[in-house]
């Protein structure tokens, strides 16, 4: 994914490259399946359904964070993951 923003609302994950003025990517947070840390970054997978066949799609992207540090991928990581703690387990 080229560099951009992200930006978390209380329904959705929006990715705007930099090159942008509108978001590329929006997820809704009740689609996201899972979040991992990877090296400087994240890595978020969500589900889809293809409005053609009706089936589910599972997507994954990844997220480079270049000129931030360590903190702000914590900070996103624990804001994706403690919006609904009933969601959640532990694998």
């Amino acid at each position: 994914m080229a560099p951009g923003f992200i930006t978390l609302t209380s329904a959705i994950f929006h990715f705007t490259p930099l090159t942008s003025m509108r978001p590329k990517l929006s997820i809704p947070l009740s689609s996201i399946r899972g979040v991992r840390k990877i090296f400087k970054g994240l890595s978020v997978q969500w589900s889809s359904i293809d409005e053609a066949t009706g089936a589910s799609n599972i997507s994954d992207e990844k997220f480079s964070f270049l000129l931030v540090g360590n903190s702000v991928r914590e900070e996103l990581f624990a804001r994706l993951l403690g919006g609904d703690t009933t969601r959640w387990q532990r694998v």
